[in-house]
């Protein structure tokens, strides 16, 4: 189970930690950030601002106690909620049609869509399944669970942060597949 556990626990911790540095590593994504709040129109503009720095640091709030002792399943719990929130937003942009850009990783044209769902339904069960797998009173892992459940969770992340990519291209191959 420990191996489970914190290759989930890494695996969601990368994905919020490229999520929250994505948004502010770069003076124009995090303008773009910005505006698509705004263009959400769920905020007033003028607190557009304050409700993106909140979410880059809840964000960064999630990687950071998914990978502190003692803090997983607070993590757990915050990156719960905070894919709940972001799932509502996307499910809201796709149902009105919005042609919001997604935000998820910095800056980026593509439109919210079904992929954004798909991958935040995946995130979400893994932290479902952290939550209820995760022991109370975490103990540092040992070196040899670390060597290997490090690098799968990072995988894992990196896959799920491409998975509108990964979607588009198997789509793509089947077009010209003729299927």
């Amino acid at each position: 189970m420990a191996f489970l556990d914190v290759s989930i626990r890494v695996a969601l911790a990368v994905t919020f930690l490229v999520a929250s540095v994505s948004k502010v590593h770069r003076i124009e994504a995090w303008r773009s950030f910005r505006n698509v709040i705004e263009a959400t129109g769920l905020v007033p503009p003028r607190i557009a601002l304050g409700v993106g720095a909140l979410v880059i640091a809840a964000e960064f709030a999630v990687a950071s106690l998914l990978l502190i002792p003692y803090g997983t399943t607070y993590g757990f719990i915050a990156c719960i909620l905070l894919l709940v929130a972001f799932s509502g937003m996307i499910a809201r942009a796709i149902r009105r049609n919005d042609q919001a850009s997604c935000q998820c990783f910095g800056s980026s044209v593509e439109p919210v869509g079904a992929a954004h769902l798909y991958r935040n339904t995946i995130l979400l069960v893994l932290a479902a399944s952290g939550l209820a797998i995760s022991p109370s009173g975490q103990h540092a892992a040992d070196a040899a669970v670390l060597m290997i459940s490090v690098p799968v969770g990072i995988f894992w992340a990196l896959v799920l942060m491409h998975l509108g990519e990964l979607l588009s291209l198997i789509r793509f191959t089947q077009r010209a597949d003729g299927r």
